[in-house]
């Protein structure tokens, strides 16, 4: 609450410290955005360091930066929280340390319930965040596109970062958005999902094996940034034409454009990083 953080919160004259530890890359457009959002609002304010981490998925590496940045001394953590319990301790001692801990990207699944953070900042429409919003409105999307989508229909998921909370929460949101509308999955359709990985180029070369592996697939639903470029990358090297493989993407950038001019994306929901990179 407001009260229990006015104790914590600076005088006008101290230098403010704020550390964003992440669970992304410097090169994923989406971090970019937060860090370019946040960069940009501590110019105007007199007196905050900002200090931007990325553990590159390594959720371990994240949890000893943020204990680094606790043995720094600085005055708030601003942390995603992509593992269910992996970042419990460490935002708990922060607290105990007098630190202002705040979630952005992604939260515990159980909320404060589940994690000592004191608040969570996101922008999301049905109330579960971005990474659950964006994978349910393409959900959306698909099965408009479709005009209902194909009995035993396949939808490839390549997958960036499974096993962490973010993505878990998008496949979610997909599943979910597909059940309201009365598709079963595994009986009504099948979620085809492979690890593409963080990295561009890996994750071109596992979709395009992919693609070329299983032509059953009828539409592509990538699972974060990196997946979304790749799978235009993918298609541009196959010479694939506008719509053999609709792709719904989460889009960051100048590939993403690329590929709907083109016609290979149809259409992409993403989400206001920069804010998110604003607001805490």
């Amino acid at each position: 609450t407001i009260v229990d953080l006015q104790g914590q919160i600076p005088t006008p004259l101290d230098t403010v410290k704020v550390a964003f530890v992440g669970h992304g890359t410097a090169e994923d457009p989406c971090w970019i955005a937060y860090q370019n959002g946040a960069e940009t609002l501590a110019k105007s304010i007199r007196n905050v360091e900002v200090v931007f981490r990325y553990s590159k998925e390594d959720i371990a590496l994240q949890v000893d930066m943020v204990r680094e940045e606790i043995a720094r001394g600085v005055d708030a953590i601003i942390v995603s929280i992509a593992h269910e319990t992996a970042l419990d301790a460490p935002v708990q001692e922060a607290r105990d340390a007098g630190i202002v801990v705040i979630a952005f990207d992604t939260d515990d699944p159980e909320g404060a319930a589940g994690n000592a953070r004191q608040a969570f900042v996101t922008s999301t429409i049905t109330g579960k965040g971005i990474c659950y919003d964006t994978s349910y409105m393409r959900g959306e999307l698909v099965i408009d596109y479709f005009d209902g989508f194909p009995k035993g229909g396949h939808v490839f998921f390549p997958n960036e970062g499974p096993g962490a909370t973010w993505s878990d929460q998008s496949r979610q949101g997909l599943v979910e958005y597909f059940e309201e509308r009365g598709y079963i999955k595994g009986e009504d359709w099948f979620l085809d999902e492979i690890d593409a990985t963080y990295d561009v180029a890996t994750a071109e070369e596992r979709i395009t094996a992919y693609i070329l592996a299983h032509p059953e697939i009828d539409v592509i639903v990538p699972c974060g940034g990196c997946t979304s470029i790749a799978s235009v990358l993918a298609q541009e090297a196959l010479e694939m034409e506008p719509e053999e493989l609709p792709i719904f993407s989460w889009p960051h950038g100048p590939v993403d454009a690329r590929g709907i001019r083109s016609g290979l994306v149809i259409a992409g929901v993403t989400d206001s990083h920069s804010n998110s990179g604003v607001l805490p």
